[in-house]
């Protein structure tokens, strides 16, 4: 077995209801019960936002799927593309839209799902690319992260979030 590791986040009321809702989908997709969930975290909304955001709920997950050997590349699409689909089935929409200098503007969303890590893989697809590039800058993911970590990975994301703190 591999751990996936995933980031869940949501700023639309009920923000608890649509992480724990995703995760549901996600175990009845995948036919399995997640093997941990970190506490819920809030935090400010990151990055630049399309009128004033409520602030986020996160939390991290890790569940245990067999090792993808042969087929990583397309297992993990297939893993994203359940992503995508609980996110739109809670209602969310993938609004695109960027400012005059290239800058992405976030809109609202009920939950955000992310693949943040499967193993110590790696893969760099332009719709998908693990580990994911900007966690270890993001304390909104490491946080909760650092709760549900194992093994290496765990002192990893302990020294980011010490390291994070000194910048800050």
């Amino acid at each position: 077995m591999v751990s996936l590791y995933l980031s869940l986040g949501s700023n639309v009321e009920p923000r608890e209801e649509h992480i724990r809702r995703a995760l549901a989908l996600l175990e009845e997709r995948w036919g399995m019960a997640c093997a941990a969930c970190s506490a819920l975290v809030e935090t400010e909304p990151w990055g630049c936002w399309k009128g004033k955001p409520e602030r986020f709920l996160n939390a991290a997950a890790r569940f245990e799927l067999p090792d993808a050997t042969s087929d990583y590349e397309a297992r993990a699409l297939s893993l994203l593309a359940d992503c995508k689909a609980v996110e739109r089935a809670l209602g969310r929409e993938e609004i695109l839209e960027y400012d005059a200098d290239g800058t992405r503007i976030y809109h609202p969303r009920p939950i955000d799902i992310d693949l943040l890590l499967w193993g110590e893989r790696t893969l760099d697809l332009p719709t998908l690319q693990l580990p994911h590039p900007r966690m270890w800058e993001r304390d909104f993911v490491l946080i909760p992260l650092s709760q549900v970590a194992q093994g290496p990975l765990a002192e990893r994301v302990r020294q980011a979030l010490a390291s994070n703190k000194e910048i800050h």
